[in-house]
């Protein structure tokens, strides 16, 4: 009898400790190591293979709910910011397609001319840094992190709805302006500006669709691209670029020719930036917009040394609007030093054509 007790006892105990062992194998699988904001990360305490490397989140992670992604490193943190990587690219491609079909639907001509004119906007756009991402570190497999990153679509979906709404009142509000407007590139920037928004717009629209919402509320961009082409079209710019030289600085310098032929490269190089997008005239009279320029070089006697010769040249750039009589003056300067006069304003030349290059692209938005 006190036998039989005894292997009682002792058969409870086995039973016991083999359950006690099954739970505690059980329950350290996934541990809470770190959390902050919306961002999770757990992990196994002691890294374990897995024969299973495909662990199914289903029933936690409802597709219905998350759009997920895997990602996978040599440590936690690099798995992490790997299925991160992978869910935006994934999205990102989701997203321009998503916006190639809500242009479809345009005639063919209308379709290329915005796949043409946002193609550019699109691509910086559509490229987005996820926010409310969590990330799950589910297994360790042969030296390897797997991650898999989830993205709450309700969570997204209310922060995109606003974004939407907010984008749609800016564009709505800048359209307006347009009334108040009469010059020809006023008017042409404006444009360009919310046709920058309307892809954001776009952007926007094609992440709700992707996360699976329908949205009715848009913006017609076909009035605008209209518009933006009517201008291009007609805009006729005449480009006009004179010089003035130092009396003193004439008889320094061997001949005018290379002066001459810099001035017209700079002249030259106007007309081919602005050629990109609007007709240029050799007329003044058939213009409607002219750029003309003013060319002034001295030399900085002052500053000369033995061997070296500094001059100074300045630039003045008159745009004006025909049609709203808008003007806008660009004015640069430089100076230069070299071995003699000739080189220096050759130099000093060569570095006022770059910065007004860079005024004009920026003035046209070229």
């Amino acid at each position: 009898m006190k036998d039989a007790l005894l292997f009682t006892k002792f058969f409870k105990f086995i039973i016991l400790s083999l359950f006690a062992i099954l739970i505690s194998s059980g329950c350290s699988n996934t541990v809470l190591i770190s959390s902050g904001g919306t961002n999770t990360i757990l992990i196994s305490p002691t890294p374990t293979t897995t024969t299973n490397p495909k662990l199914n989140h289903k029933h936690i992670y409802p597709d219905y709910r998350y759009l997920k992604q895997e990602g996978s490193g040599r440590s936690a943190e690099e798995a992490r910011k790997h299925a991160i990587r992978n869910l935006s690219q994934r999205i990102e491609s989701r997203v321009v397609s998503e916006f190639e079909k809500s242009i479809n639907v345009l005639k063919d001509n209308k379709k290329e001319n915005v796949k043409e004119a946002s193609s550019s906007i699109l691509r910086i756009e559509s490229s987005l840094e996820l926010k409310g991402v969590e990330t799950v570190i589910d297994r360790f497999d042969k030296g390897i992190y797997y991650a898999l990153a989830l993205l709450d679509k309700n969570i997204a979906g209310d922060i995109w709805k606003r974004e939407l709404d907010n984008k749609l009142t800016e564009i709505k509000n800048e359209y307006a302006k347009l009334k108040r407007l009469k010059g020809y590139i006023k008017r042409l920037i404006l444009l360009k500006k919310i046709h920058k928004l309307w892809i954001e717009q776009e952007v926007i629209s094609s992440r709700l669709r992707v996360l699976g919402n329908k949205l009715q509320r848009k913006f017609d961009i076909l009035p605008v691209l209209r518009l933006i082409r009517e201008i291009e079209t007609n805009l006729r710019i005449y480009v006009s670029v004179e010089y003035g030289v130092d009396s003193e600085l004439k008889k320094e310098l061997e001949s005018e020719n290379a002066l001459t032929e810099y001035v017209d490269k700079i002249k030259t190089r106007i007309s081919e930036l602005v050629a990109k997008n609007f007709s240029v005239t050799p007329m003044d009279i058939d213009s409607n917009l002219t750029i003309k320029g003013n060319v002034k070089i001295k030399p900085l006697r002052k500053r000369n040394k033995r061997g070296s010769k500094f001059v100074e040249t300045s630039i003045k750039i008159t745009i004006r609007d025909l049609n709203s009589l808008d003007v806008l003056v660009i004015s640069k300067s430089s100076s230069s030093q070299r071995s003699s006069y000739e080189e220096a304003v050759k130099q000093s030349l060569k570095k006022i054509s770059y910065s007004v290059e860079d005024e004009i692209k920026t003035y046209f938005e070229l």
